[in-house]
């Protein structure tokens, strides 16, 4: 095995800045949320096991896919909770689009916001494989799997990723290549852009579990039609959350560009749960 560990990164939200407006039922959403679920290579079989189980205790075919679009509140619960219960680390970034000061830049082009988005994830994928592998003697490369997004090219992801690392040319647009540059902490040792791939959902159970975790999180930011929002998914996932010290602001949970102000009443459960 040439790896340590495996990342399943999935999505939740778009990366429009068509807002919608109420009463305009149609638009972006105002988050958009890039989650993964980071286990051990040794134990990546269990999250297969825990996708079966799942599926079985909800009725549902072994081949049907885990969607947290299809899915009921109470087994929505139930699978978080499922996912809280099993040796695994979640790290999720929460960009906060319409406080974006320079929309334009990430614009310019559809997949600038999601790579930008998976390269501040990567950071924190890269300094828990780092950490976990230092404290058991193990070696720290991870195995990075997305859940292929359609429009989006992953072979310009790896480009982009070796852009990062300083294997490539300069990007054409300097203001991109200045936003994208700024303040890059991958911990390379832990990623390499060979071991960066995309798959289709039904493939990996990992990648479904990384869809339950991101959605979770939106949920506990996003307005629904009637105004509210559900942290509770976000509470249950907590126990599996990358941190320093309990802390996993700027961790496990990164926002960009800023969270919620402490004034709007979704910030109440990140100051509790998440500091």
């Amino acid at each position: 095995m040439d790896h340590s560990f495996v990342a399943y990164i999935d999505e939740s939200g778009c990366t429009g800045f068509k807002f919608r407006d109420p009463p305009e039922p149609k638009g972006s959403t105002d988050w958009f949320v890039l989650s993964a679920v980071l286990v051990s290579a040794g134990r990546d079989l269990a999250l297969r096991s825990l996708a079966n189980s799942i599926r079985r205790r909800m009725g549902k075919g072994e081949r049907e896919v885990l969607h947290f679009s299809k899915l009921r509140h109470d087994q929505r619960v139930f699978a978080l909770q499922s996912i809280a219960n099993l040796p695994v680390r979640t790290a999720t970034v929460v960009i906060n689009k319409r406080r974006i000061d320079k929309p334009e830049v990430f614009e310019a082009d559809g997949n600038r916001l999601y790579y930008y988005a998976a390269r501040l994830l990567l950071e924190r994928i890269s300094w828990s494989s780092r950490d976990t592998g230092h404290a058991h003697g193990l070696g720290c490369l991870t195995r990075v799997r997305f859940e292929h997004k359609r429009h989006a090219s992953y072979d310009d992801l790896r480009e982009y990723l070796k852009l990062l690392k300083g294997q490539t040319a300069e990007a054409a647009d300097p203001l991109w290549e200045k936003t994208l540059k700024r303040d890059v902490r991958i911990y390379w040792p832990a990623i390499e852009p060979t071991h960066v791939s995309a798959h289709q959902k039904k493939d990996y159970s990992g990648l479904q579990l990384a869809d339950l975790v991101a959605s979770g999180i939106r949920w506990g930011l996003e307005s629904d039609a009637w105004g509210n929002t559900e942290h509770r998914y976000a509470k249950i996932l907590r126990p599996t959350v990358y941190d320093n010290s309990g802390n996993a602001l700027s961790y496990g949970m990164k926002f960009f560009p800023r969270g919620p102000h402490q004034s709007e009443p979704v910030s109440h459960w990140i100051t509790k749960h998440y500091k």
